[in-house]
């Protein structure tokens, strides 16, 4: 039985946990309240898209990497419900952030809202000097992408908090486990 998590697995762990981060707050501190009109606002755009596609291939490797290694047991808290909720909460780390992805890529393609043969890639990538749409907001797939932002944010709280219980009221290293190490 092995004590720690696969070094790539560790190291996607944080890697994630940093880009995430980081790509939620400038959304929601920079990008959000950025108008379309702001010829700055495609720069930014196109870093967000970046960085959003490549957490899309990281997660699809991460959970290949979850499932093809061995891993330690499950923290068990010898509470019924927090167990559960680890289960529970895990799960929708993953399915929140697939779901910023699917909707980031879904949002940048739909065809209602740029002219007719473009879309958000084509503004973005492709040196079109076609401007963004007056707003993304109101639209179906930018509230869906919202919401999952927000809920991924409270989540990641959740997450932040259960491995600070374990560490310092459990007292059962379990910020160790994702670290590296001697796995044995």
């Amino acid at each position: 039985m092995v004590s720690r998590y696969h070094p790539l697995f560790v190291t996607l762990h944080w890697l994630m946990a940093l880009l995430v981060i980081a790509t939620l707050l400038t959304a929601k501190l920079g990008l959000d309240p950025t108008p379309n009109s702001d010829p700055d606002k495609v720069s930014m755009l196109r870093i967000h898209m970046i960085v959003g596609l490549f957490l899309g291939t990281l997660l699809v490797i991460r959970l290949i990497t979850r499932y093809t290694t061995a891993r330690p047991p499950a923290a068990d808290t010898e509470r019924v419900w927090m167990n559960r909720a680890r289960k529970t909460v895990h799960f929708l780390l993953y399915f929140l952030l697939f779901s910023q992805v699917i909707t980031g890529i879904v949002l940048a393609l739909v065809p209602d809202l740029y002219p007719a043969g473009t879309n958000l890639f084509t503004i973005v990538f492709g040196g079109a000097n076609q401007a963004l749409p007056e707003s993304f907001n109101g639209h179906p797939v930018r509230s869906g992408h919202g919401l999952y932002s927000t809920l991924l944010l409270v989540f990641i709280l959740l997450h932040l908090g259960a491995a600070l219980y374990h560490q310092f009221r459990i007292k059962d290293n379990l910020i160790g486990r994702m670290w590296f190490g001697r796995r044995r």
